[in-house]
């Protein structure tokens, strides 16, 4: 081999080489990865705060992501709770926030105040759906629903949390009532086995008076505080 051809291939070897050189970091931009096995995954900005994190939880996996404040107040949350997946936001505060969960009826939506007091809820009883309503206080409501095997409720409550009106279903039919300041002391229209009926009652849980139908007809009753009855029919 004279020295013309050597210097030929040293050329040819020299640009196969760096021919390799520039072609595999190329490649190793194209390459996909596979599998990525870990229990926690942190993504953090600029100042190292920690903006998105993908874990696990005693119930399973779990996504957060946090606002651009320098707390981890303000966040939204995809889970799974005990019964299900949960999707959650917190308020820039910290305090109010809004759930998407599952119970041990089914789905369910809630609202809470800044107080942390679940305002507004909607979701599934023991008997079927139900929205309900909370004052400030955390005892006052309303709600609407469906409350028992008969049908559906719609119920008031006061600063107490006591029921105070109502309008609902009861196994022969309709059923009205009001409340007074004293729980013995109330008004109520309703159906029986027998037919339709109107009633009140004393603050003193005693005297009453009222009209209504029972097995032999049209009746009107009174009782006085001693709980003497006397009856018309």
């Amino acid at each position: 081999m004279n020295t013309k051809q050597k210097l030929g291939y040293m050329v040819v070897g020299g640009l196969l080489v760096a021919t390799g050189m520039i072609i595999s970091p190329l490649n190793a931009h194209k390459d996909k990865f596979g599998d990525i096995e870990c229990t926690s995954l942190r993504v953090v900005d600029e100042t190292g705060r920690m903006k998105v994190r993908l874990g696990l939880d005693e119930h399973g996996g779990r996504v957060d992501a946090y606002g651009s404040g320098k707390t981890l107040k303000s966040s939204t949350t995809l889970g799974i709770n005990e019964f299900g997946g949960y999707v959650g936001a917190v308020g820039i505060e910290g305090d109010s926030q809004a759930v998407l969960n599952v119970d041990e009826h089914g789905g369910r939506v809630d609202a809470y105040g800044k107080d942390g007091i679940s305002k507004v809820a909607l979701g599934i009883v023991e008997h079927g759906g139900l929205v309900a309503a909370r004052g400030n206080d955390g005892k006052s409501n309303a709600s609407i629903g469906i409350t028992n095997e008969h049908g559906g409720a719609v119920v008031a409550s006061d600063k107490d949390g006591v029921s105070k009106a109502g309008i609902g279903v009861n196994e022969y039919g309709g059923v009205v009532f009001v409340l007074g300041k004293y729980l013995q002391s109330m008004s109520e229209l309703g159906i029986d086995e027998y037919g339709g009926y109107v009633g009140a009652y004393g603050k003193d849980g005693q005297s009453s008076a009222g009209f209504g139908i029972h097995q032999h007809g049209g009746i009107v009753s009174t009782t006085d505080k001693h709980g003497q009855a006397k009856t018309l029919d």
